[in-house]
């Protein structure tokens, strides 16, 4: 809770937002509720050809910093594979798990890397799982859906191929009633309408882990309608969603009016659809 990040993004903002995000997936043994506490990460670069199997295929799953390169790829397979030499064997039919029928892991994106061979028909044959995060109920529905597919002609060794599973919903903390936030000589209408619709914007590094949450912001709005001095008021589970919701407000404009309008507050919500995964913010006035 309170996710507050200090430090420099050293391999680059998408790697540097989704520590906290991962940290707001991640869980401690049950206890007393504790205050101030800190961790520290240490970012720590590899080159592709000293890198471990398992880590390429990690990052594989979620290339933050770009997709690996063809060599990272042979690096992942055991040799010796011929399954990434040219032409490279074609699909005919590529089958695929049910996903929503699959257990998901909430704040992590699980996932099944599968290793086969190929026969001369093309038919994958000595199937395992090279690496996975261990969802077993994953890694049943892969080997079978590999099994299912089938390759143009020609024999082939050591062919890698992932599934993945969207991560299960971290629902938000609860949170205040906005009215209870309003600070002293107020005078923000309930009714005061916006001119110019906020453009809704959800954390993408939230978004990705599907993490939800929410922020309380204040702002005045100029005779003009242009919001100002907005702050964040409280936001949970991490600062993230104090700064998204920020941005979210200056983006619009409400209607003008004679003397402009002091101490209004909006709570923001970043919610996850659970039918289909979209990710959306809702504004409450």
């Amino acid at each position: 809770m309170s996710i507050v990040q200090d430090g420099a993004a050293a391999l680059g903002q998408a790697a540097y937002d989704d520590v906290a995000a991962s940290l707001a997936a991640s869980r401690f043994p049950p206890q007393s509720s504790r205050s101030d506490c800190a961790i520290a990460f240490t970012a720590q670069a590899t080159p592709i050809d000293e890198a471990a199997a398992a880590d390429l295929m990690a990052y594989s799953i979620s290339p933050l910093s770009g997709r690996l390169p063809p060599e990272a790829w042979k690096q992942m397979a055991p040799a010796p594979s011929t399954c990434f030499d040219r032409p490279r064997p074609a699909v005919r039919n590529r089958a695929f798990p049910d996903f929503n029928a699959l257990p998901a892991t909430p704040g992590v994106r699980d996932w099944s890397m599968i290793g086969y061979d190929l026969n001369a028909k093309g038919q994958p044959v000595n199937l395992r799982v090279a690496e996975s995060t261990g969802n077993n109920a994953l890694d049943a529905a892969s080997m079978k859906a590999i099994k299912a597919s089938r390759f143009t002609p020609g024999e082939r060794k050591s062919c890698l191929y992932p599934y993945w599973r969207t991560p299960g919903t971290i629902a938000a903390p609860a949170r205040p009633d906005p009215a209870s936030l309003k600070p002293i000589g107020s005078n923000c209408p309930a009714d005061l309408a916006w001119a110019t619709k906020p453009r809704l914007v959800y954390p993408s590094a939230y978004r990705r882990r599907a993490i939800e949450g929410w922020a309380a912001i204040a702002y005045d709005v100029a005779p003009w309608g242009e919001p100002g001095n907005v702050r964040v008021l409280l936001s949970e589970p991490a600062a993230a969603f104090g700064q998204q919701a920020v941005q979210i407000v200056r983006s619009a404009r409400k209607s003008p009016s004679q003397n402009g309008t002091t101490g209004c507050v909006d709570m923001i919500r970043f919610s996850i659809d659970q039918d289909d995964g979209s990710a959306d913010p809702t504004l409450e006035d």
